[in-house]
């Protein structure tokens, strides 16, 4: 059996888990906005939360390092920070307030007491969606391996099925499930309102299932072959949404799942050998869609004239004005507004810097590079103590597809999405959480 019922030692606690992902990955494919969605998964996530910590998940939490406990308190820290009531002598001296200042002063609340953040309201909000995927993290701490992959496979089978629906959106146009109403209904969506989103996503459910794939299957050739089916149908699936980075990460996932997952048992001459025939595959599928290709790869000509350069020039000038404290959490849509140029504007608003890098120092500044830091820290750390000759399953799937959210986040937004929120924090509780004896 590939998952025996007597290695499930917390039925409950996994039933739970698969049921706030299911809701997670299905309702959580569009940005944090507050709605009847949201609500859902808040309740999920709460009762998630509560069972975790009565199975034991703080026990496992305090097991954590130092560096990892700091950077995880460090997310909640910041934004509690920034609500905080200050006197107007502090508040009134912060960078980039004049606008607000000036309000202030017609309305009679000089003399108030504010916090950092333009709207604590909102930021309080955007500090409540880090619920969703904290119920996750702590879950994934206490579940075993057995039941980590359980997991796992959850993942993979959403993403089956949400390529199925994104089929059947891709050939009506987006007439059919039109769950957001998106400007890109006619790719291949899924569960997702961002063809870009649903890229990844496919690309994080093949590095989970050629992981999984090698490390189930004891005959090498069998995991390979199965390893190249699961390959063709997901890079097929991304090829349809037009995803640039979508296509990019599914051949990036391959790439690195195998690889990593080969390294321990096989000589490089048999790795570069099996790698340039996937490449002589690649080489063939892409040949064989023909026109929905050619279409992506004309997406990639056209990156210099994607309106993302204009909106990444103008806001660094906005970090610059409201640094080192920043606007507070969720507010970059009216400061962005205060201060875009009228040579950029268009018919659709800019909801997001489509470069959370950006857009964290822009809203927290100095708290936000702390959170970077302490990020890039706590990864590197535990790439350190990782040997990459015993590196396989869902930890070499986690590594991997944590590289691809932090690449894909240079460029856009996926954690703002609860679906792949749900994913990364699946990923970073099985990078982070302490060796057992079952690896």
């Amino acid at each position: 059996m590939l998952f025996p019922r007597r290695e499930i030692k917390s039925p409950i606690l996994l039933g739970m888990t698969i049921a706030t992902l299911m809701a997670l990955i299905i309702l959580g494919g569009a940005p944090n906005v507050p709605g009847w969605q949201s609500s859902v998964m808040m309740v999920f996530s709460a009762a998630l939360i509560a069972s975790a910590f009565y199975f034991g998940s703080f026990a496992e939490f305090s097991k954590l390092g130092l560096l990892q406990k700091t950077f995880l308190f460090s997310l909640i820290l910041v934004p509690l920070i920034q609500v905080i009531p200050l006197p107007p002598s502090i508040w009134q001296s912060f960078p980039g307030r004049s606008l607000e200042n000036e309000i202030f002063q017609l309305v009679g609340a000089a003399d108030q007491w504010h916090s950092i953040s333009l709207n604590p309201a909102e930021t309080l909000f955007v500090l409540a969606t880090l619920t969703p995927a904290a119920a996750i993290f702590l879950a994934i701490l206490k579940l075993n391996i057995v039941e980590r992959r359980v997991v796992a496979s959850v993942v993979i089978l959403l993403a089956l099925v949400s390529v199925i629906i994104g089929l059947f959106q891709f050939s009506t146009g987006g007439e059919t499930f039109n769950f957001y109403n998106s400007s890109h209904k006619q790719f291949l969506l899924g569960f997702f309102a961002n063809r870009n989103h649903q890229g990844l996503y496919i690309a994080s459910a093949l590095a989970l299932t050629i992981s999984l794939t090698f490390r189930l299957s004891e005959n090498r050739t069998i995991a390979l072959t199965f390893s190249g089916l699961a390959t063709f149908f997901f890079i097929g699936a991304a090829i349809a949404t037009t995803s640039r980075a979508g296509l990019s990460f599914a051949i990036l996932a391959a790439f690195l799942t195998v690889l990593i997952n080969m390294w321990s048992n096989d000589k490089s001459g048999r790795i570069i050998a099996i790698l340039a025939v996937s490449a002589i595959a690649f080489f063939l599928l892409f040949q064989s869609i023909g026109a929905v290709f050619g279409d992506v790869l004309e997406r990639y000509s056209t990156i210099s004239d994607d309106s993302r350069w204009d909106i990444w020039v103008q806001s660094g000038t906005i970090i610059q004005n409201y640094f080192p404290w920043g606007s507070g959490l969720g507010t970059f849509v009216p400061v962005y507004q205060q201060s875009e140029p009228l040579e950029f504007i268009q018919p659709t608003f800019v909801n997001h810097v489509h470069n959370d890098y950006y857009e964290l120092i822009l809203e927290t500044g100095i708290g936000g590079i702390a959170i970077l830091a302490l990020f890039v820290a706590t990864l590197g750390q535990a790439v350190a103590k990782s040997q990459l000759s015993k590196l396989s399953g869902t930890k070499a799937a986690a590594f991997v597809i944590v590289l691809m959210v932090a690449l894909h986040s240079i460029v856009d937004y996926p954690l703002r999405t609860q679906a792949m929120a749900a994913v990364f924090a699946f990923c970073l509780a099985v990078i982070f959480r302490p060796k057992s004896k079952k690896t």
